[in-house]
């Protein structure tokens, strides 16, 4: 097109298509501004005498927000509908009081269902006050709150409650997960309910889905945090409240008006809204670290000052450790990024001096972090295993590349060593847990100790390769040592329940992980120890062929599925968080560094 009717500013204003630049001011990026004195021209164009066209407008083809949001959690209820249609496991025997209800009413719950009694119901939520106080504050259930208010206030609550706590008789928890989930689908996929005690009901199951998942289950985590951010930004609450009570606020908060406006912090939403926010921030943090995903609920300052208003309120006592739950999930963030652990090849360009430099940035964050801590948190469990965990993280970046880049960097073997360092003291304060402290871990929990013990595992037997001496030797028996105990702590667990027999669970399957684990490293390093064997003969010692042995079969409750040694990497694991390549490469590369030789 070349000329155009006449523009000024406010027919500018009103027309969009009189808002468009000509090709000259365009080229020059200036503001392109209608003459007065010739029609169809721009100003500028007049003056100087050019050509005023105005290029064919090109319509842009962008994504639509509400068709990816829409497509998105399709995804979503497409995993929870195979949920409710295909179970993970087959259905056990149950009495006739856990029956289900023929036809599905949305006013039924447990209780009125018959599913569990009223005092069961109580006995249940002081076990959940107890769960929620050492592993997951950022659900709270006060001590002045019974079954009768959450069944009017908080019913989704309430379910997802008695699912975790009755983690001990499996077969009643079932019944209980499946009227749950079939109540949040109705509710949030057909019904199109956005609520604070759905979001609150789903991040109390996220917490401890261990319980319900049997088999791999980190991708439907990271679905169902996924699920909780977006529910998050639906609601509104990963921003500050706009001055006043709006009506969308009083639906987040239980209390009567009058009361609400007199206790609620100028600036926030209420108490319960904000651990909401830090707790769906936790979760979908933790979910796609673990399976090296896009994060769903990016960290905003907002987040931080939530945290912050909280530990200054005060509300309840764990109030105050959850502004250093979010700054320890920040580093964590902060390693994944620079070290780019989501790339599936560890195809990092960064030179070693430059990761040694990296590294040691990230270990004085952590000890500022640490010092950071106040007196009456010096020695909270949780928090300085989060901590270990950090360093353990951020020294993976040593075993990147080691194998498939030789010769071996001197600095990234310093750094391996340094990462077993860590190691151990992770699973010193975890090992330093009671039996009862770890039986109501998080799945988080429990991921990160089996993250810890893969990534131990393969350093070993990387290390051992390269070095072969007392130092390493000695990590590795205490490697060994550890995973021995965790082993049967796991054990001790597992007969806690009334698993039926032949049926999966979740501590059955961390059973044969851990033996897993000990007999392919094991089975490894037998192929080494003959090597060591033959030179140490040469010098009239021997090498203790007994720390080798892999443990009976025997060793395995009956219960559960049978176990199935991992003969070699292609059989470890999907959830192997990235560090276990799931191809032979490693051993031949093994091979290729003497392990084996004769």
């Amino acid at each position: 097109m070349l000329n155009q009717a006449p523009r000024t500013d406010m027919e500018g204003e009103n027309d969009p298509k009189a808002r468009r630049a000509c090709s000259e001011c365009k080229a020059k990026k200036l503001r392109c501004v209608a003459s007065r004195e010739a029609p169809g021209v721009c100003h500028r164009c007049y003056q100087n005498g050019k050509d005023c066209s105005v290029p064919e407008a090109r319509p842009r083809k962008r994504p639509s927000r509400l068709h990816t949001r829409m497509s998105h959690l399709e995804d979503m209820m497409g995993s929870l509908v195979d949920r409710f249609d295909r179970p993970q496991h087959p259905l056990p025997q149950t009495p006739i009081n856990l029956a289900e209800p023929s036809t599905f009413n949305e006013t039924q719950d447990p209780l009125t269902s018959g599913l569990v009694t009223f005092s069961e119901a109580e006995d249940l939520c002081r076990i959940y006050r107890q769960m929620s106080r050492k592993h997951f504050p950022c659900v709270v259930l006060p001590e002045n709150v019974g079954v009768l208010g959450l069944q009017q206030e908080r019913p989704m609550l309430l379910q997802a409650m008695l699912v975790v706590a009755l983690w001990q008789d499996r077969p009643r928890q079932m019944a209980l997960e499946k009227f749950y989930l079939r109540d949040v689908g109705t509710r949030f996929f057909v019904n199109g309910e956005r609520s604070l005690d759905i979001l609150q009901g789903l991040l109390v199951y996220l917490a401890w889905y261990h319980f319900n998942v049997t088999q791999s289950g980190q991708f439907h985590a990271y679905r169902l945090a996924s699920l909780c951010a977006t529910m998050i930004i639906d609601l509104g609450i990963n921003k500050a409240p706009l001055r006043g009570v709006t009506q969308h606020e009083l639906i987040l908060n239980s209390q009567p008006t009058t009361e609400h406006i007199t206790n609620r912090a100028p600036g926030f939403w209420s108490h319960e809204a904000r651990r909401a926010l830090i707790g769906a921030y936790i979760q979908s943090t933790l979910c796609s670290l673990m399976c090296r995903k896009q994060l769903p609920l990016s960290f905003t300052t907002y987040m931080e000052q939530c945290a912050d208003s909280l530990r200054e309120d005060g509300e309840v006592e764990s109030d105050k450790v959850l502004i250093y739950f979010v700054q320890v999930l920040r580093m964590l963030n902060e390693v994944y990024h620079v070290f780019e652990y989501g790339d599936p090849d560890h195809s990092l360009s960064m030179g070693d001096d430059k990761v040694q430099m990296v590294v040691r940035a990230l270990e004085g964050q952590l000890a500022t972090w640490r010092t950071s801590l106040p007196s009456e948190l010096a020695h909270h469990a949780q928090l300085n295993t989060w901590g270990d965990l950090v360093g353990v993280y951020a020294h993976e970046i040593g075993l990147h590349g080691n194998l498939r880049n030789p010769p071996v960097s001197a600095t990234r073997v310093t750094i391996m060593f340094d990462c077993l360092a860590n190691v151990e003291e992770y699973m010193k304060r975890a090992l330093a847990l009671s039996l009862e402290d770890m039986q109501t871990w998080t799945a988080f929990d429990w991921r990160q100790l089996t993250y810890t013990v893969m990534l131990a595992s393969k350093i070993s037997v990387a290390i051992d390769a390269m070095t072969a001496d007392k130092e390493s030797t000695a990590r590795i028996t205490q490697l060994d040592a550890a995973l021995a105990q965790i082993y049967s702590r796991t054990q001790e667990l597992f007969s806690m329940t009334n698993n039926p027999q032949g049926q999966a669970n979740y501590f059955h399957s961390l059973l044969n992980q851990w033996r897993g684990i000990r007999s392919w490293y094991r089975s490894v390093f037998q192929k080494r120890n003959a090597v060591h064997n033959n030179e140490l003969l040469g010098r009239g010692t021997t090498r203790d062929p007994a720390m080798f042995q892999v443990p009976n079969d025997s060793s395995t409750p009956g219960r559960g599925p049978p176990f199935t040694s991992l003969q070699s990497l292609d059989s470890w694991p999907e959830d192997n968080f990235g560090i276990l390549p799931i191809s032979a490469t490693d051993f031949m590369m093994l091979e290729s560094l003497g392990y084996g030789s004769t």
